[in-house]
């Protein structure tokens, strides 16, 4: 960061996150089972990420919520970009 100060709050803030995080961690007697869990969780949603949006669609549409489909992040811009 070009701003020290920035980089200061930032590393401050880091370390603040950081000790909470270990603070809950070491609580939790289960902490390693759910952090396995959740790497597992992980990996098979990057390896069949193919398959979510898909599934997720329909279940949108269902709940009334229109659904949009961009080739690109150019499509994307021109379905999303509000005009002024």
């Amino acid at each position: 960061m070009a701003a020290p100060r920035h980089q200061k709050q930032h590393d401050e803030r880091h370390w603040t996150l950081r000790k909470n995080r270990d603070g809950e961690m070491y609580a939790m007697p289960e902490w390693e089972e759910i952090r396995a869990l959740a790497e597992a969780i992980k990996e098979h949603t990057l390896a069949h990420l193919d398959k979510y949006p898909e599934m997720f669609e329909p279940n949108a549409k269902a709940n009334g919520i229109q659904v949009y489909w961009a080739k690109d992040g150019d499509e994307h811009n021109r379905i999303v970009a509000v005009p002024c």
